[in-house]
């Protein structure tokens, strides 16, 4: 009669944590659905953004710091004669011409993950498996996160910016920015041939 209460006890165990499992599975599943859908709709706008090289920017500071407050995201944008910085409802808070821009330079970590490390254990082969393993596993993929670290140092005329961006790696702005890196190459030797 013990040996049957002890089994029962312990299928009860089993089916409360598979339940738990199961719910937990389940919400993952529904963040993800939502997170996708939030992702593919985000993805269709910044791609639209980047055709134009409009990058969404925080600024982190600068010497001149007197328009932009720090910590707040602007949008960015380098066209073929100037440099001109938005607020996130589009309305233009300054321009700065290709010739007033002396140096771009991008620089950061790129991609990194954050998160996790949680370890699971237990006692026996059905206790480490069904409880510990399990959980540090679900753990892990709840926790663990992706980020992008991207810097980039604009120098005017008029002074420097510091931004931050997540939208792309330093090695894919460079390649985004190289047509106005371009651009403010060739003017400078325009310059000083004349």
């Amino acid at each position: 009669m013990l040996a049957a209460a002890q089994s029962s006890s312990s299928s009860g165990i089993y089916l409360i944590l598979a339940v738990i499992i199961v719910a937990v599975l389940l919400l993952r599943w529904r963040r993800k659905k939502n997170r996708r859908l939030q992702e593919a709709e985000t993805q269709r706008l910044a791609s639209e953004r980047l055709r134009n090289r409009i990058f969404l920017c925080t600024y982190l500071g600068g010497s001149e710091s007197t328009a932009l407050a720090e910590d707040s995201e602007y949008w960015v944008r380098f066209g073929l004669s100037s440099m001109d910085i938005s607020d996130l409802h589009t309305r233009l808070i300054g321009s700065c011409p290709i010739d007033s821009v002396l140096d771009v330079q991008v620089s950061g970590r790129g991609q990194y993950t954050s998160g996790g490390g949680f370890i699971g254990g237990g006692f026996g082969s059905v206790g480490s498996i069904a409880t510990g393993m399990v959980f540090s596993h679900i753990l892990n993929d709840l926790t663990t996160r992706t980020h992008m670290d991207t810097l980039m140092f604009i120098q005017t005329d008029r002074g420097s910016f510091y931004f931050g961006t997540e939208q792309l790696s330093p090695r894919e702005l460079i390649i985004k920015l190289a047509p106005f890196t371009e651009a403010m190459r060739r003017r400078k030797t325009r310059k000083e041939v004349n």
